[in-house]
């Protein structure tokens, strides 16, 4: 039974996704002895494959492993919802090949005119991380004005749209919303948001995009002092090792309660 993942390794989630994998399939015998296991009498072969947060990596990722293994039965990942979007779900769809995500948490994904027929996730929805970023923004930061500043991919621009109809419903103003692309770059963009003056700022990045991003919204003498609130995907070590800034916070599930 031919399983894969495609999964993106320079982030902590897709390496702690394949050594989950690794460790699943050795338990298949009911013991930790270092041999993939069997389900039913057959014997099961994990086909590793990497994306790099990209729908172009998603794909060429997907048809990696389809080529490679024709009997290819299901695929764990991807971890970036912007090499699933479009992308690995519509190639493993159109083969008939499951794709189960624990890591995609773009509405994109589930909507209806968005969904695949073989695809599938066990991560939440973004629209509910939205509103709880609204909701902490005007109740615990007492911010009536926000920014936003994304990449222009199906996780972080999604997410960010989310977020501005969401605190918009909830009484709130957006001074500026900044996409960062090819043509607009991270210090423009900063410039951008402080002219604006926000009370608080929402960055849905990822690494390294979050430590870069902060840096050059700290650069602005304006934002220096401003909250700013990262989404779940800056919460990795290479992020938060070494930053202090009182002013900084996060969204994640709150794994305590769970």
């Amino acid at each position: 039974i031919p399983i894969g993942t495609l999964l993106f390794l320079q982030d902590a989630s897709g390496t702690d996704t394949r050594n989950t994998v690794s460790l699943a399939v050795d338990y298949l015998d009911g013991a930790f002895d270092g041999r993939e296991g069997e389900v039913l009498g057959h014997p099961v072969k994990v086909i590793n494959e990497v994306e790099d947060c990209t729908p172009e990596g998603g794909r060429a990722g997907a048809r990696r492993l389809v080529a490679g293994s024709p009997d290819l039965v299901a695929v764990i990942g991807t971890t970036c919802s912007a090499s699933a979007f479009r992308a690995a779900a519509t190639v493993l769809s159109q083969r008939r090949v499951l794709m189960v995500s624990p890591t995609n948490t773009s509405p994109l994904l589930s909507q209806p005119a968005g969904r695949e027929r073989y695809y599938f996730r066990t991560a939440f929805n973004d629209l509910i991380q939205a509103a709880v970023v609204a909701d902490f923004m005007r109740q615990k930061l007492r911010t009536r004005t926000a920014a936003t500043i994304a990449l222009d991919d199906p996780y972080s621009a999604v997410l960010a749209d989310a977020f501005i109809d969401a605190f918009r419903s909830d009484g709130g103003a957006v001074a500026s919303r900044q996409v960062v692309s090819a043509s607009t770059s991270i210090g423009q963009a900063a410039a951008r948001v402080a002219a604006a003056r926000p009370g608080a700022i929402f960055m849905p990045l990822f690494q390294p995009s979050c430590g870069a991003v902060l840096r050059a919204v700290r650069a602005q003498p304006a934002l220096r002092d401003t909250p700013v609130v990262v989404s779940e995907s800056c919460m990795v070590q290479s992020f938060a090792r070494g930053l202090d800034d009182p002013n900084v916070y996060a969204s994640a599930p709150d794994t305590a309660r769970s």
